[in-house]
């Protein structure tokens, strides 16, 4: 079902589409010539998670002289009982369970000679119904494309940043053989929990999962990850079959681009990795570390990711990316960090006061 909202001053028709074949049969459309800038905006990521949710954001649709474009889904829900006003986020659905398969990286999906039509065309769209307060986009990692627009439209915005890590693979000693950015105390460790991993158990391997092997490797990855994260506050996503159904879609459509590893020292389970690869990146999304180590001086999540580096390096990859998050060993390990934002647009100078209003005295009841 598509339902027409407006056509824009730009030329950019946007309509909006209901059904779930229709959705993805345009991403599919789009694929060839859409240039993500991560994984997360691929199109293998977008339809196997939009077939692992209950209930479908909204999605917005571009047309350029009848050709289309682009598109955002839109999830919505209600901003808070007390008013019958909406909250929107782009790429997520507003519900925990849904948005545990967190995205980073967040933009439309879009043809790229056109991210600026469609931003202006979205927030336009978004706003002209007066129910709309306000639109999250979470991760963001260029928030410049939206700032003309929201001041275009006289929108009122607020941002929070957070920081991601990477490594340089190519920023190697050669005289030394290892990475000229690692501080001689992550050194003194690494070598020390490798040495003891050598004489307690033996040399560390890589064991890549094949297509067969594919889920028994994810399903494993995730009962380590639970018994890690399960019982604190935000939980494991491997407890939520809506983030498992929509890993082993994509990990079953996107099989080239994925490696799920077994990291063993002898016979000594270490843990299961999680990389995603684009061009020339490895993103790390996540593990599940066997913390039943034989020595205190064993680290396995460093030693891991620093040995799995060197391979990634050895077979000519320039970056591996740990992705958002505060962790010391993604700041141990990396050789710069960068920023995402978290966008919120308001609908007015207004509207930005209530919702702040709002949230205090929720905060104070």
């Amino acid at each position: 079902m598509i339902n027409t909202i407006r056509q824009e001053s730009n030329n950019i028709f946007v309509t909006q589409i209901t059904n779930l074949e229709d959705i993805l049969t345009l991403v599919s459309t789009l694929e060839n010539e859409v240039t993500p800038c991560s994984f997360f905006s691929q199109s293998n990521w977008i339809k196997a998670w939009l077939q692992s949710v209950d209930k479908l954001p909204d999605v917005f649709v571009f047309y350029l002289n009848k050709k289309v474009i682009g598109l955002a889904p839109i999830g919505t829900r209600i901003f808070n009982p007390l008013l019958p006003l909406r909250e929107g986020f782009l790429n997520q659905t507003g519900l925990l369970e849904d948005d545990q398969v967190w995205v980073e990286h967040n933009e439309i999906y879009c043809i790229e000679e056109y991210k600026e039509q469609c931003t202006n065309a979205l927030l336009r769209t978004f706003f002209n119904n007066k129910k709309n307060l306000r639109l999250t986009i979470s991760m963001l990692s260029d928030s410049g494309l939206w700032r003309i627009p929201i001041k275009k439209h006289s929108l009122k915005y607020s941002c929070k940043k957070v920081l991601g890590y990477k490594a340089n693979l190519e920023s190697w000693c050669e005289n030394k053989k290892e990475f000229n950015f690692i501080s001689n105390n992550t050194r003194r460790q690494l070598s020390r929990s490798l040495k003891t991993l050598n004489n307690h158990s033996g040399n560390i391997t890589f064991t890549f999962a094949t297509r067969d092997s594919a889920n028994d490797y994810f399903e494993q990855l995730g009962k380590l990850h639970v018994k890690k994260w399960g019982k604190t506050d935000e939980g494991s996503g491997f407890e939520n079959p809506k983030f498992i159904s929509h890993h082993l879609k994509f990990i079953e459509n996107n099989w080239s681009h994925v490696d799920l590893i077994k990291v063993s020292a002898g016979n000594h389970l270490l843990g299961f990795i999680y990389n995603i690869i684009q061009r020339d990146t490895v993103y790390f999304y996540c593990s599940g570390i066997n913390h039943d180590v034989p020595h205190k001086h064993i680290k396995p999540g460093y030693t891991i990711h620093h040995q799995l580096m060197m391979h990634y390096k050895n077979n000519g990859y320039a970056w591996y990316d740990f992705l958002g998050g505060e962790d010391q060993y993604k700041k141990s390990l990396s050789s710069t960090s960068y920023p995402f934002e978290l966008l919120t647009v308001y609908r007015s100078e207004r509207t930005f006061k209530l919702s702040k209003i709002i949230k205090k005295f929720i905060d104070f009841l």
